[in-house]
């Protein structure tokens, strides 16, 4: 299990390896390429429900709109890898948008605008890295109940 922090916007990265379950790997190993996605997938996300609804609950509450903002959401795949991350909406076509979520889980700094004004610093209220730390576990182990669940049925539907 490795675990780290990836761009700007504070996404958390985990990467899972299954390993010492020989009899799940071949059963994975049996499903055609195009399923193995959709299974691991659908596992991930269930894990990262959980963390989801943490930082909901553990994200500051002044008009609720960072709560509503924090979402589960699958990345594009890399080299055949489904990635599901957890992160904040951000950006112009959202209409629940958070863009500020990285400055209220990291805090501000005093910094001299354009036109010579300061601005503020707010201190850091950290509430997706602890619901990470959290729930991490949880969620590991329901990822890999989902995923040996899914491949089980899979496997007993195509015989």
């Amino acid at each position: 299990m490795h675990d780290g922090y990836r761009g700007a916007g504070l996404m958390l990265a985990v990467e899972m390896k299954l390993e010492g379950d020989k009899e799940l790997m071949r059963k994975l190993k049996q499903l055609s390429r195009g399923l193995r996605p959709k299974i691991i997938e659908g596992s991930l996300f269930s894990g990262a429900n959980i963390i989801r609804n943490e930082a909901r609950s553990r994200a500051p509450r002044r008009t609720g709109a960072l709560q509503q903002a924090i979402v589960s959401h699958a990345m594009p795949m890399k080299f055949g890898v489904p990635e599901v991350a957890v992160s904040w909406r951000k950006g112009k076509s959202s209409r629940s948008t958070a863009f500020y979520g990285i400055m209220v889980e990291k805090g501000t700094k005093n910094r001299v605008r354009k036109d010579g004004g300061r601005t503020g610093s707010a201190p850091a209220q950290p509430f997706l890295i602890p619901a990470y730390d959290a729930k991490k576990e949880q969620a590991q182990r329901v990822i890999k109940q989902k995923l040996s669940d899914a491949i089980v049925t899979k496997v007993r539907r195509l015989g």
